[in-house]
C-alpha cells in the first residue's frame, strides 16, 4: 500500500479504516454475474421450511458456533424444520442433529442451486473486526435467488437489508432462536417476496452497475495527482 497510489478496497468499513491512516482508496463492491440471478422464483410448497448454512472453510467453525445452539433448539421445538449444512464444517458434529443434510463443498453454480431448494439462509457471525470488514455477499447470492437471509449485525449486512426490506439482522445480544422464530411466523409473507430480493439485486448488486461507479473514483483519484505541483529539478 505504501507504494501504490490507491488500494481497492470491496467495502466501506475498509475504505474507512484505510483512510484514517491516509491512504486513498476505490471502492470496488462484489457484484454478481447477472446471468445466476432468477428472473422468477419457482413456488414451492411451504408444508416444510428448508434451512441453509453456507460453510466456505472449517475456519467457520467459530462463526456457526454463535448460532448453534439455538438453530438445534428450534429444530427440535418445529417438526417441519429441516436444515442442510453445505461446505467444510465437520459433519461429526451433526450426529444427533434431526432432520438434517450434510453436504459437502460445491461448484458456485451448484450453490446456487442449492439456495433454490430452501426458504431462509442463515449466516452466523462473530463479532470480530476481520468480519466487520466482510462484503454482504452472503445476501446478494441468497436475494439473486429469492431468498430471505438471516444474519448477524455486520454492517454492510445491515445497510443492504435495511435498503432492500426483506430479511433478518440478529442484534448481538438477541439469542438466534427469537429471529428464527420470528421468520417462521413470517415464511409466507416472505415467500411472496422473492420478487423484491430478485429486482433489488439485479438493480443494486449486479455486475451490470459497478465499471461506472470505479471509473468515476478512479477519475478523482488521478484529477488531484496532476493537480499537484511539480517540484523542479536543478539543471
Amino acid at each position: 500500500a505504501n507504494t501504490s497510489d490507491a488500494v481497492i478496497v470491496p467495502n466501506r468499513f475498509m475504505k474507512r479504516f484505510l483512510d484514517w491512516y491516509g491512504y486513498k482508496t476505490i471502492v470496488s463492491e462484489f457484484r454478481i454475474d447477472p446471468r445466476y440471478i432468477l428472473k422468477r422464483r419457482p413456488r414451492r410448497k411451504l408444508d416444510r421450511w428448508k434451512i441453509l448454512y453456507m460453510s466456505g472453510t472449517k475456519s467457520h467453525e467459530y462463526d456457526f458456533s454463535q448460532a448453534k445452539d439455538d438453530i438445534l433448539e428450534f429444530q427440535r421445538s418445529y417438526d417441519d424444520v429441516d436444515l442442510t449444512v453445505l461446505g467444510e464444517l465437520s459433519p461429526e458434529q451433526f450426529s444427533d442433529w434431526p432432520r438434517i443434510n450434510v453436504l459437502g463443498r460445491k461448484s458456485y453454480e451448484d450453490m446456487l442451486l442449492c439456495i433454490d431448494e430452501h426458504d431462509i439462509v442463515v449466516a452466523p457471525f462473530a463479532k470480530s473486526t476481520f468480519n466487520f470488514a466482510k462484503s454482504p455477499t452472503k445476501f446478494m447470492e441468497a436475494g439473486a435467488r429469492g431468498v430471505p437471509l438471516i444474519v448477524s449485525a455486520l454492517p454492510a449486512y445491515i445497510q443492504q437489508i435495511s435498503a432492500c426490506g426483506v430479511g433478518y439482522v440478529v442484534p448481538w445480544q438477541t439469542r438466534w432462536y427469537s429471529v428464527l422464530e420470528a421468520a417462521y411466523r413470517n415464511r409466507l409473507a416472505d415467500a411472496g417476496h422473492a420478487r423484491v430480493l430478485i429486482d433489488y439485486v439485479h438493480m443494486n448488486m449486479s455486475m451490470a452497475s459497478k465499471k461506472e461507479g470505479i471509473y468515476w473514483q478512479i477519475s478523482d483519484i488521478y484529477s488531484d495527482m496532476v493537480q499537484q505541483p511539480v517540484p523542479l529539478v536543478n539543471g
